[in-house]
């Protein structure tokens, strides 16, 4: 492989990892987002949260 290959193969495994990264941090703030919104929901209704949250 010459250079200009691995510079590239290197650059690509990076863009993935922050690709991945992106994806994951989207998730936790996607649940982090429902379970506020429930939480919001069952104070304005007054039930129960489940599982003593």
């Amino acid at each position: 492989m010459s250079t200009s290959t691995l510079a590239s193969a290197s650059s690509a495994s990076i863009d993935a990892g922050s690709f991945f990264g992106r994806i994951f941090a989207r998730i936790r703030l996607e649940i982090s987002a429902f379970f506020d919104e429930l939480h919001a929901a069952q104070v304005r209704t007054n039930t129960q949260e489940p599982f003593g949250l």
